[in-house]
């Protein structure tokens, strides 16, 4: 008898309550370096945890920002913060040390310069000033990232050279680059994921009917894409391998993998989630 109920013990899933691991002010994102650490991004700074989930650094961005709204730390260049009404992006080392600023710019075109260009051969191009809500940076050291007024995805070089513009036909507010050349962006307008290579090709769409996404990640060759209330995660081609609810009601604002936990963010508190 008691091993029969030691048997039908093991067969009933077992239903964690999850406790918050750090409280923040307003958090917004987070990423995981290539050893696992984790950023998290909050209203007025940056802090870092290791793969478990201990406290390592943190950086205090209150008189340095202006609006953060998203965080890079894959890339293996360092640690890039979206400064949006500075338009620019930052970058600090992997200990939060300030290193480096880049100033952003998006290519404006009105329809009556379009027309010049198409009758005169001359390009009438316009740059202003982006405010990039959301970014990701490739192996190379290039960014991608999306201007909150024209919501189109915008590759630039380190340099300022602009190098290529991605779903201009879209309404993008959200950016991931997967290590292996490939660019997600999520359309909410269109409630889908859109796959681009890094030169701006389109590839094909992922998920139908994706209302209310949040935040975008690749990890683990995984796209993980957040709602409120969920996490969808797909293969690279788009199947859906998994859907994940939280054990809490707060609205998420990221998810991310590391260790193998599922770590889980809402603007006041970070769960990590064993799996």
């Amino acid at each position: 008898m008691r091993i029969f109920l030691f048997a039908l013990f093991c067969l009933i899933p077992k239903i964690f309550v999850a406790q918050p691991l750090y409280t923040f002010q307003k958090a917004v994102a987070m990423d995981i370096d290539v050893d696992g650490n984790l950023y998290l991004l909050d209203k007025e700074s940056v802090y870092k945890l290791d793969k478990w989930g201990g406290f390592l650094a943190y950086k205090n961005l209150k008189n340095v920002i202006n609006k953060a709204n998203d965080i890079d730390a894959k890339s293996g260049h360092g640690i890039f913060v979206a400064d949006t009404q500075n338009h620019r992006i930052l970058q600090f080392d992997k200990d939060l040390n300030y290193e480096a600023a880049f100033q952003l710019t998006i290519e404006a075109k009105s329809e009556a310069q379009l027309l010049s260009e198409q009758s005169f051969g001359c390009d009438l191009s316009i740059e202003t000033p982006a405010l990039p809500t959301s970014i990701a940076i490739d192996y190379y050291g290039d960014f991608y990232f999306i201007d909150q007024n024209q919501h189109l995805a915008t590759k630039q070089a380190q340099n300022g050279t602009i190098k290529a513009q991605f779903a201009t036909e879209s309404n993008v507010n959200l950016v991931a680059f997967d290590g292996n050349g490939i660019l997600y962006l999520a359309d909410p307008l269109a409630e889908k994921v859109l796959v681009y290579d890094t030169n701006g090709s389109y590839l094909y769409e992922i998920g139908n009917q994706l209302k209310s996404i949040v935040n975008i990640n690749v990890v683990q060759q995984k796209l993980l894409v957040t709602f409120p209330h969920l996490v969808h995660v797909y293969s690279p081609s788009g199947r859906l391998l998994q859907t994940y609810t939280p054990p809490f009601s707060e609205n998420l604002v990221d998810s991310n993998y590391s260790n193998g936990f599922l770590w889980l963010l809402t603007e006041k508190h970070l769960y990590g989630i064993k799996q």
